[in-house]
């Protein structure tokens, strides 16, 4: 089993088809899905930049959640789900079949549209991942717990009842939990799918301000239907319509001056 480098840098925006491989998070390569008999992603090709964000938009139904699932195999767990092409990560095709898949997501962690948080704790949510990699000690888990929830702007609400239920927290709150479950584990790689679709305004600006400060961190990798949430918190942006990857630039690029008249028609809401 190969190991994973974690580190990290700050990138400026950069021209993505050239990225160089010391700056690339990932490398997607030739990579098809079908549902069965349904193509679902065509022959997509892109690099993700270390350190920023990326942002996948497009209509319902483009493929850009899928996409992102694809990232970390969570597209496993779907019947009759079949993944052609390569994903790179630090040289290894995670579609390689000798690939560790719980090594992979402890890399690659992922927050969905709605907060799940699991029925216990806030304290046992974020040390849950921890103590499945074995760790026990608890002054260990302790500081864990406590950097995780710093690092999702949380601590300083729930440091006083760690020890009641997730469930009492708002849908905001929750969210960042869940943010903060995923990178106590410490990933390189962090998939937002959605993250604030459910959520309202002044959460909706918390956790913006959060993916802002978490790519000094991680990569980060996110889903949203807002394509003004888009223009505030990425780097850059890939638009995707029926499966296809139509353009992928820096964010101020696609959205001043984008090449495709595909990408301007859906950015000026003219379909979509």
């Amino acid at each position: 089993m190969f190991s994973f480098d974690a580190s990290l840098d700050t990138l400026k925006p950069v021209d993505l088809s050239a990225l160089p491989e010391n700056k690339t998070a990932l490398s997607i390569e030739h990579l098809n899905l079908h549902y069965g008999e349904k193509k679902v992603l065509n022959d997509i090709n892109m690099k993700i930049a270390k350190g920023q964000v990326t942002a996948f938009i497009g209509p319902s139904g483009c493929g850009k959640s899928t996409l992102l699932q694809c990232i970390n195999r969570m597209t496993d767990l779907v019947s009759g789900c079949q993944v052609d092409g390569e994903i790179i990560l630090h040289g290894h095709n995670i579609y390689d079949p000798r690939i560790d898949i719980s090594a992979l997501r402890r890399r690659v962690g992922m927050v969905f549209q709605r907060p799940n948080p699991f029925p216990k704790s806030i304290y046992e949510n974020v040390v849950y991942g921890l103590r499945l990699q074995g760790m026990k000690q608890r002054r260990q888990l302790d500081d864990c717990a406590e950097s995780a929830l710093r690092g999702a702007a949380l601590w300083d609400e729930v440091k006083d009842r760690l020890h009641e239920s997730a469930f009492g927290l708002s849908g905001g709150q929750q969210q960042r939990l869940v943010i903060a479950r995923a990178i106590a584990i410490e990933p390189e790689i962090l998939l937002l799918d959605e993250p604030t679709s459910a959520l309202d305004p002044i959460s909706t600006l918390t956790i913006e301000e959060l993916i802002n400060d978490l790519k000094n961190h991680y990569t980060v990798i996110m889903v949203t239907h807002n394509m003004q949430q888009a223009a505030r918190v990425s780097d850059n942006t890939a638009f995707l319509y029926m499966g296809e990857l139509i353009e992928y630039a820096s964010t101020n690029d696609l959205f001043t001056t984008p090449m495709k008249k595909q990408t301007e028609d859906y950015i000026t809401g003219r379909y979509g």
